[in-house]
């Protein structure tokens, strides 16, 4: 039998019982399976839309990051970041030497230390991306000594 001569075959009530129930169905379908569907893909929609906005915020902020890299990962802390560094180094070195700070920059005045204590300072300075203004270096006496002006550019 086909559908049609089945369908005709059936009465009334059996007709409108079944296109209910195939409304029913329907509807059932469209609840219970395809709107959360389309929720969750809305969701995840969003999401997309999120990480790509985030992705887009991270590329911007490493290129800044890369940008900056070459001044050295403290230059930001600028002269504070540095005299901590020197400070540490002339103590580290039980150097005599003294920091002072004038126009922006630092100026080390060492009375006495050896020349490659000096170039380990002027390291230190070059690493914390600093430049060097002036650098004035006197040979004393006593062989291997030297006094020393350095002025630093945070």
């Amino acid at each position: 039998m086909k559908t049609r001569e089945w369908w005709q075959a059936l009465g009334e009530r059996e007709k409108r019982l079944l296109s209910g129930g195939g409304v029913l169905a329907l509807a059932m379908l469209l609840v219970l399976i395809w709107r959360p569907l389309v929720a969750a893909q809305d969701r995840l929609q969003r999401q997309v839309e999120q990480k790509a906005a985030l992705v887009t915020w991270m590329r911007r902020a490493d290129a800044e990051i890369r940008q900056l890299a070459p001044a050295g990962a403290d230059a930001a802390a600028g002269s504070a970041g540095l005299r901590q560094s020197l400070d540490a180094a002339i103590a580290r070195q039980s150097l005599d030497a003294d920091i002072r700070e004038a126009n922006g920059e630092l100026e080390v005045a060492v009375r006495k230390a050896g020349f490659d204590q000096v170039l380990s300072l002027m390291e230190i300075a070059h690493d914390r991306g600093a430049t060097l203004g002036a650098v004035d270096i006197q040979a004393l006496k006593e062989p291997g000594k030297v006094a020393a002006q350095l002025r630093l550019q945070p």
